[in-house]
């Protein structure tokens, strides 16, 4: 990790707050490139609840880097970075952007393997929800800042979930690079390609796996000696991922569509409604038909579904322009 990002740790750990910017959250369609661009004096946060894909960053003086993301992954990207992003699989993008720390240098990238923490994810997406400006915030506006008027109150309180979050997840990341400095390096690279096939397949045929035992075949593994690693890697088991990766397209389908919860089930991989409902609330500390309530896209906010091959993506009006590029 990059010492600046330690440093940014330490000066977020002593109390001192990011400003918020602006939040922004896209559906993006498989294939979907994102230009190149770059955010000047602002940290970028991207969260990626469902889809995978890769980013290249191009540091000044460096070599440029690409770095995977699969479902419940977060990319950092530290001000004035040039960077793009392809989706292989479609999904959600949660982003947030805040102001940089006068005096403080923030190289490359930060990424943060595979959020399991479902109290986190939910204030990534309300932040992502906030005061959202649209695609144009995301490619261009250098400083689209709060809007005029905003009670202080409100506006403190937003620097203080987003300093909260950051400091979360840098640890996370630390986290994550001990646990890789104890496996090995051989160990690392061998089982990381393992778990990272095994959550592209479940991300692409998640509504229709029976057993886990399916994607162990498929990466060529035993089905203990999948969990074993991906329990090693990914600090959760192979069953959780699957329902949060199912969870988070239930989201998706109840925000922007009035589907039955009992299709939404089926649709997602959930032979009962029972079940998905109590899976949901545990996980989502609410039930289904309350976050539809709460994050329905009204219809003049929406287009008509996007099909791209297996799976349908609802995307809302202010996307649409994003989406076509």
């Amino acid at each position: 990790m990059d010492n600046g990002w330690k440093k940014l740790h330490r000066h977020l750990a002593s109390g001192h707050l990011l400003s918020y910017m602006v939040g922004m959250r896209h559906h993006l369609v498989d294939g979907h490139q994102t230009p190149r661009h770059l955010h000047p004096n602002a940290i970028e946060i991207v969260f990626h609840p469902t889809g995978c894909g890769h980013t290249t960053v191009f540091p000044k003086n460096r070599k440029p880097e690409r770095v995977n993301f699969s479902a419940g992954d977060a990319i950092f990207y530290a001000p004035d970075l040039l960077h793009d992003q392809v989706v292989d699989d479609g999904g959600e993008d949660w982003c947030v952007l805040a102001a940089a720390p006068p005096g403080l240098r923030l190289n490359g990238c930060l990424h943060v393997p595979a959020i399991a923490d479902t109290a986190l994810c939910a204030e990534i997406e309300t932040l992502a929800r906030s005061l959202s400006t649209g695609p144009d915030a995301y490619h261009g506006v250098p400083d689209a800042g709060k809007p005029d008027g905003l009670p202080n109150a409100i506006s403190v309180l937003l620097d203080l979930r987003t300093s909260a979050i950051m400091l979360h997840m840098i640890e996370l990341a630390v986290a994550a690079d001990s646990a890789r400095a104890r496996h090995g390096a051989s160990f690392s690279l061998r089982a990381a390609r393992q778990v990272e096939a095994a959550e592209r397949y479940i991300q692409q045929h998640h509504d229709e796996i029976k057993s886990l035992s399916e994607v162990a075949r498929h990466v060529g593994l035993s089905h203990d000696h999948l969990r074993h690693v991906f329990r090693k890697i990914r600090g959760r088991s192979l069953v959780r991922y699957l329902n949060e990766i199912r969870i988070a397209r239930a989201r998706t389908l109840l925000a922007h569509t009035m589907l039955p919860i009992k299709e939404i089930a089926d649709l997602c991989g959930f032979c009962d409604e029972y079940y998905f409902s109590a899976l949901f609330r545990r996980l989502c500390s609410i039930a289904p038909g309350a976050y539809r309530e709460q994050h329905r896209t009204s219809k003049s906010d929406s287009t008509p579904p996007l099909t791209n091959g297996r799976h349908t993506t609802w995307a809302p009006r202010n996307c649409r322009d994003l989406l076509a590029r």
